[in-house]
């Protein structure tokens, strides 16, 4: 029986590396001739022994292996997994691919993964069944030869994109989940057409505002870590969804600038670390006065105590005002 799910879920935390420490006393590197990169051709044997998951294919009643995993064996062209027409989850990441047409043939394909190839577009004819793609760091820098029907998670990080306008929403009509971190936009006009995303993962990149945000009626999650945005023009109430936003690392300054978030009926938790504003001591305070809703700042959930505060603050304030 077969029982293993592909795993669409993202991580609160995006973009989060640690480096280890350089060791010490490492020796002076040997200045040698770089050896030739050794490319080992694909044969119907060498995807025979990297084949896995036992499952119950065509009437039920026959079997078949429909997963298989090729990370890392230098493979410069895949033709030979047009033969294993029953496979449905492919990894043939870490290899020297510069396409990925030969798997046009496995009609049954879940999930693709084909990260750190040489990949320069990602064309693939359209996949009745398949759901997630991940093609991290590799050279894409458009989107115009993806239509896959039934797309739900495209990730796209670390690649060479500047806009997204050629990502028809009619050519991937279900995506729900786009990771672009670490490419090269600097404005959000482009995403007007992807009005069924509900996770949106931009750090990393060079945006400076949320104009063109708005169009994204159905948005859940936004992750906009290390970016330049210094302000939150092109925040409105059509944001309804919108639950959770990360602006760690960018270049928000005032709490007014920060209290635009209060149009977002939805919002539970907002991160602001590492931008001017958070050394502002009373911008917690602030932020549950005027959203009431909000759930957790950065790392923090608000308390009850804190809540019972800002009901006092805004009686205190109200009554100030009626006695004027």
């Amino acid at each position: 029986i077969c029982s293993w799910q592909p795993n669409f879920a993202m991580s609160d935390e995006e973009g989060e590396l640690s480096h280890g420490a350089e060791e010490e006393n490492q020796e002076e590197p040997q200045h040698e001739a770089p050896e030739e990169p050794v490319i080992l051709p694909l044969t119907p044997e060498l995807v025979s022994s990297s084949l896995s998951l036992l499952c119950k294919v065509g009437n039920g009643l026959d079997h078949a292996f429909v997963k298989v995993d090729l990370r890392g064996r230098k493979l410069t062209d895949i033709g030979a997994l047009s033969s294993f027409k029953l496979l449905r989850y492919v990894d043939v990441s870490e290899n020297a691919l510069d396409s990925l047409e030969p798997l046009g043939s496995l009609n049954e394909l879940v999930t693709l993964k084909a990260n750190h190839n040489k990949l320069t577009e990602f064309k693939l004819a359209p996949r009745r069944y398949l759901q997630a793609v991940e093609v991290a760091d590799n050279s894409i820098a458009s989107c115009a030869s993806i239509a896959q029907p039934l797309l739900r998670s495209l990730k796209l990080s670390r690649n060479q994109l500047t806009s997204i306008a050629d990502l028809s929403a009619t050519a991937v009509p279900s995506l729900v989940t786009l990771d672009l971190v670490g490419n090269r936009f600097t404005s959000l006009e482009s995403f007007a057409g992807l009005t069924n995303l509900t996770e949106l993962y931009l750090a990393s990149n060079g945006l400076s505002s949320l104009a063109g945000l708005t169009a994204l009626v159905n948005l859940k999650r936004l992750h906009l870590r290390d970016n330049a945005i210094d302000n939150l023009d092109g925040l409105s109430a059509d944001l309804k969804h919108l639950e959770y936003i990360n602006l760690r690392q960018n270049g928000i300054a005032t709490i007014p600038e920060v209290l635009k978030l209060a149009v977002l009926p939805a919002l539970r938790t907002v991160l602001l670390l590492d931008n001017p504003v958070a050394e502002a001591a009373e911008l917690r305070s602030e932020l549950i006065i005027a959203i009431r809703h909000l759930q957790r700042l950065d790392k923090a959930p608000y308390e009850e105590e804190e809540r019972n505060e800002a009901l006092e603050t805004v009686a205190k304030r109200a009554a100030e005002r009626g006695s004027k």
